[in-house]
């Protein structure tokens, strides 16, 4: 059973000009436990169909199921981890992680145990009572991690989340993901303007068409896990990103199709 299930989707914006159609006739199951990438030109609604899901937007048409209920708003059972951190600066980093504990009203014995225990998983136990401010950019995504992670989501939904770090940050980063995403196997869409990243995490790879957004293809990454880095020199990732690329900036109008809807299994 797919745990996310997108049907017909799409979404229109009013502008002073008129309107624009941010995406159009979207389709696509993304199965449970499975990652799957959103990848496509800037504009082209990644992020758009991304708030969809989590039900901090809603469609024009169509319409958005997680484990077969009807997304009509943001849910505990969706977290979400967006590239700007997020976090609340007046709070601690406990604080931060225990935040939607307090909103679910889980019982307050229960706050430490679960906190310590992410912090600890993210190598920020000693940084429990610090303020986001006196954390490198990579540790407060950690903790932006950490904090979506707290309420046990079933679904975790990531906007460009290391979109702002370093290079070598940014590894470290996919790296922890990669492992949390192995022993705990959430269903995550990331959505992401990095190929090379896209190909070392996914499972499969939503490839959306330049403005309106439609689904050009959904690609299998088939490389065998765990994955390294050092899978991007072998020449079957270089002609998988390449055959990305060309589909990304291949602009002419009957390059977008609809597919018949497909997925990759986990």
């Amino acid at each position: 059973m797919s745990t996310i299930s997108v049907r017909n989707v799409s979404k229109t914006f009013a502008m002073r000009s008129g309107t624009r159609t941010a995406l159009d006739s979207v389709s696509l199951e993304i199965p449970s436990g499975s990652f799957t990438c959103i990848v496509g030109a800037s504009g082209c609604g990644k992020s758009t169909l991304l708030n969809m899901i989590g039900g901090l937007d809603t469609p024009s048409a169509g319409r958005i199921e997680v484990a077969g209920s009807v997304v009509e708003g943001p849910g505990p059972e969706r977290g979400m981890v967006f590239q700007s951190y997020a976090l609340y600066p007046w709070l601690r980093v406990r604080q931060n992680v225990e935040f939607g504990l307090r909103m679910t009203k889980r019982p307050k014995s229960t706050w430490k145990q679960v906190s310590e225990g992410l912090l600890e998983e993210m190598g920020l136990s000693d940084f429990a009572d610090a303020y986001p401010r006196e954390l490198s950019g990579g540790m407060r995504q950690r903790v932006a991690i950490a904090r979506a992670l707290a309420t046990d989501p079933p679904v975790m939904l990531m906007d460009e989340p290391f979109g702002a770090l370093d290079a070598l940050t940014r590894i470290g980063a996919q790296r922890l993901l990669l492992d949390i995403w192995q022993r705990h196997r959430r269903t995550i869409v990331f959505v992401t303007h990095d190929i090379n990243e896209a190909l070392l995490l996914g499972d499969q790879l939503v490839v959306l068409s330049s403005s309106p957004g439609r689904v050009k293809e959904l690609i299998p990454v088939g490389f065998s896990r765990p994955r390294t880095a050092e899978i991007a020199g072998t020449a079957e990732f270089t002609q998988l990103r390449e055959r990305v690329l060309s589909m990304i900036f291949d602009t002419s109008p009957q390059s977008a199709r609809r597919p018949d809807v497909r997925s990759a299994s986990a």
